[in-house]
């Protein structure tokens, strides 16, 4: 039978244990979260909404605003409005609220470039396309003005995500995403294409894409946990970048579109 000296110090060592194993969780969950501090808790999406659509028409946010304006009518810029109010609201009753707003930033890149690649696709290309998949915009007309409701959309979540958390940098993770999706533009119209096919009873999914789609959760992952205000240095092409932050991404460039207002 153990002593009771014997005893007490197995137990101190199973709670030392105990606790480690705690804190090791708690530190690995932390790093897979980016910091969801409030900068500016005076900010909110509607105000967000009034500032970027009234400010000084000279400024950078000048041509995508207008572009608004012409291509939406008051109904749909209403309807995007009301759209970026409940997102706040399901934002902000999660523990992290930064991680939904850069994941719905990547998600808003990713349809970008899958709706403007099928705008972009040949007419008989593009009817085929459209004839196979019922839940693709059936338009071009429609389809870009979902495209420009998105880039809007996208627009203000992203001022929105810099003013309240101070999210946003010269070269930050947003724009090394958008740099990753233009390098994912022809694969994603092979895509498209092949999506056809297989719809025709065509050959099975490509490895590569597979491989692409793995790569791309990769990227997403290590960006959700890069800092908030974590530029990445511009590098020669085919050399890593270095952040001032967590995290250290290889892409070096920004995306088509500046969003960040």
């Amino acid at each position: 039978m153990d002593s009771p000296l014997v005893l007490i110090a197995s137990a101190l060592l199973l709670t030392i244990l105990v606790l480690a194993g705690i804190i090791l969780i708690l530190v690995r969950h932390r790093r897979q979260r980016p910091y969801s501090t409030v900068v500016d808790p005076h900010v909110h999406m509607d105000r967000v909404w009034q500032d970027w659509m009234e400010a000084d028409l000279h400024s950078a946010r000048a041509d995508l605003r207008r572009e608004a304006r012409e291509i939406l009518d008051p109904h749909q810029l209403h309807a995007v409005r009301e759209d970026l109010r409940e997102f706040e609201k399901r934002i902000l009753t999660r523990p992290y609220p930064l991680t939904a707003i850069r994941e719905e930033m990547m998600d808003s890149v990713d349809r970008r470039i899958l709706n403007v690649e099928i705008l972009r696709l040949p007419p008989t290309e593009k009817a085929r396309l459209r004839s196979r998949q019922p839940d693709i915009i059936q338009s071009d007309t429609h389809a870009r003005e979902y495209v420009v409701a998105n880039e809007l959309r996208l627009a203000i979540i992203r001022e929105y995500a810099a003013r309240r958390y101070g999210d946003r940098a010269d070269n930050d993770w947003f724009e090394v995403y958008e740099h990753a999706a233009r390098l994912k533009k022809r694969l994603s119209r092979t895509r498209i294409l092949h999506s056809v096919e297989q719809a025709d009873g065509g050959t099975p999914e490509d490895s590569r894409h597979q491989a692409i789609e793995m790569v791309d959760k990769q990227l997403r992952i290590r960006l959700l946990q890069v800092p908030p205000g974590t530029s990445f240095k511009r590098r020669p092409s085919g050399e890593r970048l270095e952040g001032n932050g967590q995290g250290s991404p290889a892409h070096d460039d920004a995306g088509d579109r500046d969003t960040s207002g």
